[in-house]
């Protein structure tokens, strides 16, 4: 009987190990690389590297290492926690120019971006994406005004046209609940337009907001995106 039971136990042990194990199988890299310019910060280019298992539970454990070459032929590996977008489940990274050797001057080089992604040791998949060194200009947000107060219940944003851009992003975030209103991959709202009207519900009383509109080159290939400062204001009782 004791034997049985420990058959049992021992079959038991290596299916969990195997079920546990059974999605590490690697079969797709999305990998986009782009300029991006914001207000107060030094220009920089971005990488963003999605994994994809046959389960697509995108674990961020799942991927061994993930090695960026840059146009100029420097190497980077990403850190595989540091690097980890726990909202958005992809690895992201962004470059200044001090990273980079080429030249007499150090800039942001344009031209090939490629990542070759390792898993369990042995399946390896590269992707690569050409981006050429431009920056878009930055957007200037017009309402709300920073620190504004007594927000109505749907204002409408507005900010400048951005030479180049194809349509606008806008973030919102919830500064009292430290939470997303529209963010990133959570609840994303974008316009072709330099306004954008926020509809009843999204907004809270007595609550401070911040919110940021990031202009981008084009809806397939983003290769370019700039952002204008964050603005924080609060709204009215209502």
């Amino acid at each position: 009987m004791k034997v049985r039971i420990a058959l049992v136990s021992l079959v038991l042990v290596l299916f969990c190990f195997f079920a546990g194990n059974s999605y590490a199988f690697m079969h797709r890299v999305q990998f986009n690389a782009w300029t991006q310019a914001e207000a107060g910060q030094p220009n920089k280019a971005c990488v963003f590297v999605e994994v994809v298992d046959d389960e697509r539970n995108h674990p961020p454990d799942f991927v061994q290492e993930v090695k960026i070459t840059a146009p100029d032929g420097k190497i980077f590996y990403l850190d595989l926690s540091k690097d980890w977008l726990a909202w958005d489940k992809a690895f992201y990274r962004a470059f200044t120019a001090p990273d980079f050797t080429s030249g007499v001057t150090i800039t942001i080089p344009g031209g090939t971006w490629t990542v070759r992604v390792t898993a369990d040791g042995a399946t390896r998949i590269s992707e690569s994406d050409t981006v050429t060194a431009t920056f878009l200009p930055l957007p200037v947000v017009s309402y709300p005004t920073a620190g504004m107060t007594n927000v109505e219940e749907t204002p409408t944003f507005t900010w400048s046209a951005v030479k180049g851009a194809q349509y606008y992003r806008i973030l919102l975030y919830n500064n009292s609940w430290s939470e997303p209103v529209y963010f990133y991959s959570f609840r994303t709202k974008h316009t072709d337009f330099t306004y954008y009207q926020i509809p009843p519900g999204d907004l809270k009383p007595n609550t401070s907001y911040r919110m940021q509109i990031e202009a981008r080159s084009g809806s397939q290939d983003m290769d370019m995106r700039s952002r204008s400062l964050w603005i924080n204001f609060t709204t009215g009782a209502w």
